[in-house]
């Protein structure tokens, strides 16, 4: 629980700004792989019935996902590899945004989800294509708010992980929320007697939702 997987991407080249070896190239030929099976996916999504494009619904979601993982995968790499220090009064937040269509607050975004990759249990559950990115956020903006929760959360992880693949964002963060007023009621309580309320942590499956 909580345990946290070791790196295991080439290092970067000193001063070189690109990772040992000729990796970036190798994976730019599997991106390009995967973006032609998805073309001829397009073509033949015109000849499926209301069934089957439901059914190609769900496994795209999954393939979404797992892609979401591999792309925070890629931001914890540049992360832990400090690459951007090869260039001249830039942070990880600004080496990102340079090279992606992203503002500040989604590169910072990025990067404090890259830190739950470290995890295994967290990575792994993205890898399978049941928990998303948006999940993932939820852990970040409620699990890691504070020092109090941050040090507490790798313990709690594994349930959270488990439960995240049964049920969608929305009910995933309002559980998120009774979490952290479990494990943090100072922090999330506006006073003495909204603490005491919150003391505990109950949490029920309905048709419904949570």
């Amino acid at each position: 629980s909580g345990e946290v997987a070791s790196p295991d991407a080439p290092s970067a080249s000193p001063g070189s700004g690109s990772p040992a070896g000729a990796v970036g190239g190798d994976c730019a030929g599997e991106v390009a792989e995967i973006v032609e099976h998805l073309d001829r996916l397009r073509v033949r999504v015109e000849s499926l019935d209301g069934y089957a494009a439901v059914a190609l619904l769900t496994q795209l979601d999954e393939v979404l996902t797992v892609g979401e993982g591999v792309r925070l995968s890629a931001v914890s790499r540049v992360q832990r590899s400090e690459v951007w220090r090869d260039a001249a009064n830039q942070t990880a937040n600004s080496f990102l945004r340079a090279r992606s269509i992203r503002d500040h607050g989604q590169a910072s975004k990025d990067l404090r989800a890259a830190e739950l990759d470290t995890y295994s249990v967290v990575r792994d559950a993205v890898d399978s294509g049941k928990v998303s990115r948006g999940h993932v956020d939820v852990v970040v903006s409620v699990g890691l708010a504070n020092k109090v929760r941050e040090r507490v959360l790798p313990q709690f992880l594994p349930s959270l992980m488990t439960y995240a693949a049964l049920v969608p964002v929305a009910d995933f963060r309002r559980t998120m929320r009774a979490w952290a007023a479990a494990v943090d009621p100072i922090g999330v309580g506006d006073n003495e007697t909204d603490v005491f309320k919150r003391r505990y942590l109950r949490v029920s499956h309905l048709g419904d939702g949570v």
